[in-house]
């Protein structure tokens, strides 16, 4: 009751007010805050403090307000209950936490004790290695002195060996001295006349030697070696090889294949073998030569290119020109870079690889590789030096290829005066100059002039070398192609036909040397009228020779040509123009325009147009012989 009087009081005062600004303003007014009191809300009449708002709101809405006051209650509650749980719990996490630093600090201490123990059994061990080394170094110092002790037993005995080996070379020295004055004083006037040969002087001791040796078998194998170098520097290659085997076969079995010694005769006789035309045991023994050499030196030691040399030589002569390249490139390589530009040997590989060039058509680089050897030659070394003779010779047949024939005959002509006089008539360089000067007059035309030295070289073959080595095969071709030219067919045919068969059994088919013989084969019986027989020939020619020779050598495109002339005389004209024309550019890339075969391949050409009655195309070809121009290509 009070405090509604109290606000009615209020209502009543202010409608009551004297200040017409404090009092209501208007009836509306006053009953607004009239029916406020009613609503239970603050009226304007009183002042607005927050106790009077707050209780004027709670009076209107109690529900919410005692609703707020349970949950303000609970709220309280539920805080004090977690206050109360929250120090309980931080109370047990105190006490597990000191549980738990009693815990670790036990574990320190056991961790202590046990790192102490430790330290403890560590020390006990260090003593123990301590004692064993000690042991261990007593015993050291004993294994020293003992090893002293045998280092000085070795070296005594090494030097007593070396005292033994200088005693036996000594020895061996004497013995191989005494042998050489005894064989050269077999050659006293009084023995053998005043025109004593060095080669009779040999063949003396060669005699005696055939009754066996009585000094020891080192000696021996020193003599024979010996001897076997000189008869090869002769050219008596088959007293040579008799010498240099015997040799070997000493020093393997009582030096073994490793030493030195062993492995220079092994060398000499895979040399002595591919010149005699042995070349399958040749190989055989010059690649086990190379492989030891390899095992013992290094890949750049002079042994080991003298062989890697000698085994692209070989492979030449196989007819195995691809590798035989890669070989000899590879030891000229070794030895340039090893011994020198203007070493012997580096100009014995440069000469060795041009003569394989001339072989595979590339004539220009093989004339420039024979000059470069010349160029370091040593200008003290004498003109008519064996070596020096055949780089000027090898020189003379480059010329030859390429047409100069005036300038290689002038060389010719004067190397093999020099290798007669140097050399003698039957030496084998002499013997292959003498063949080659006769191919030379062959080839200008001067077939009586050629034909004694055809016969000479040809002769001198079969006496030093044999019937059946390649080299005396090639003198006996060199005369049946003579022959042909002279146009003694059937002597000519007769010839061949032999060369043919016998490179056949000694080289194979898919040789250079097989196929030369069998292509004059092939011309004869076109001559003779048998051109069906001549064209199967060269069909089967020409896959011997892409089976047998480095790929697209210069002879498959000779060949095609040839054919091409054997299908022309059975009158298939239209199928041999592509042969015969098509051959004639790669010769000319090849061997040159001024190559004996490039222009005999341009005679075929004017000869398979002119049978064709086509004269145009004849006297272009004709034309082309006079100026060495390259033919033209033909649709």
């Amino acid at each position: 009751a009070r405090s509604l009087q109290g606000e009615l009081d209020w209502i009543i005062l202010r409608a009551m007010e004297k200040d017409r600004t404090r009092r209501y303003a208007t009836a509306s007014e006053l009953a607004a805050d009239i029916g406020r009191h009613l609503e239970d809300e603050p009226v304007l009449a009183r002042p607005p403090s927050a106790s009077y708002r707050l209780s004027k709101i709670a009076r209107k809405h109690k529900a919410a307000v005692i609703g707020g006051i349970a949950v303000f209650l609970a709220l309280a509650a539920g805080l004090v209950t977690s206050t109360i749980l929250l120090y309980r719990a931080d109370r047990a996490f105190r006490q597990e936490e000191e549980h738990l630093l009693n815990a670790q600090e036990q574990t320190a201490i056991a961790e202590q004790q046990r790192l102490a123990a430790l330290e403890a059994k560590l020390e006990a061990q260090s003593q123990r290695d301590a004692a064993l080394e000690a042991r261990e170094a007593e015993a050291e110092q004993r294994a020293a002195a003992e090893k002293a002790r045998q280092s000085e037993a070795d070296q005594r005995a090494a030097a007593e060996d070396a005292r033994a080996t200088a005693r036996s070379e000594a020895e061996n020295a004497t013995s191989v001295v005494g042998f050489l004055e005894g064989m050269l004083m077999s050659a006293a006037p009084q023995n053998m006349g005043r025109d004593v040969k060095v080669v009779q002087i040999l063949d003396r001791a060669t005699s005696h030697l055939s009754h066996g040796y009585p000094g020891p078998e080192e000696v021996e194998a020193t003599i024979r070696s010996t001897m076997g170098r000189a008869y090869r520097a002769l050219g008596h290659y088959q007293s040579a090889e008799a010498h240099i085997r015997v040799a070997a076969k000493i020093r393997e079995r009582i030096l073994g294949e490793n030493a030195p010694d062993t492995l220079r005769s092994m060398s000499d006789l895979g040399v002595i073998l591919s010149e005699l035309g042995m070349f399958e045991e040749a190989e055989t023994v010059l690649r086990k030569n190379l492989r030891i050499k390899l095992e013992v030196y290094s890949t750049d030691h002079k042994e080991a290119l003298t062989t890697l040399d000698n085994l692209g030589v070989l492979l030449k002569e196989r007819g195995k020109l691809a590798e035989a390249e890669r070989t000899l490139r590879q030891a000229l390589a070794g030895r340039a870079q090893t011994l020198g530009d203007a070493h012997p040997r580096t100009q014995k590989s440069r000469n060795n690889l041009a003569n394989l060039l001339s072989e595979l058509g590339r004539v220009q680089d093989a004339e420039a590789l024979i000059r470069e050897a010349l160029r370091f030659q040593d200008p003290s070394q004498d003109e008519a030096h064996p070596d020096t003779l055949k780089l000027r010779s090898n020189l003379a047949s480059m010329l030859t290829h390429q047409g100069r024939e005036e300038e290689a005959e002038v060389i010719y002509r004067r190397v093999l005066k020099a290798q007669k006089v140097r050399l003698g008539d039957d030496h084998p360089d002499t013997l292959l100059t003498t063949g080659n000067l006769g191919a030379l007059l062959k080839r200008k035309g001067l077939f009586f002039d050629a034909e004694p030295y055809l016969r000479e070289a040809w002769q001198g073959r079969r006496r030093v070398l044999g019937e059946e080595n390649p080299r005396t095969i090639v003198s006996l071709y060199q005369l049946a192609d003579l022959f042909y030219e002279m146009g003694q067919i059937d002597e000519s045919d007769r010839l061949v036909r032999r060369t043919w068969e016998m490179n056949r059994r000694v080289l194979g088919d898919g040789h250079i040397s097989t196929i030369r013989s069998a292509n004059l084969v092939g011309v004869i019986l076109r001559d003779k009228g048998k051109s069906a027989k001549s064209a199967e020939l060269f069909e089967r020619l020409i896959e011997d020779a892409r089976t047998g020779l480095p790929p697209d050598h210069y002879l498959v495109h000779y060949l095609k040509g040839q054919l091409g002339e054997s299908l022309s005389h059975l009158d298939r004209f239209d199928e041999a123009e592509p042969l015969v024309v098509d051959s004639l550019p790669p010769l000319v890339d090849r061997l040159g325009p001024n190559h004996s075969l490039t222009r005999k391949a341009i005679q075929r050409a004017i000869r398979f147009y002119t049978a064709w009655k086509k004269p145009a195309k004849a006297a272009k070809y004709r034309a082309l012989l006079s100026r060495g121009e390259k033919p033209p290509a033909e649709k």
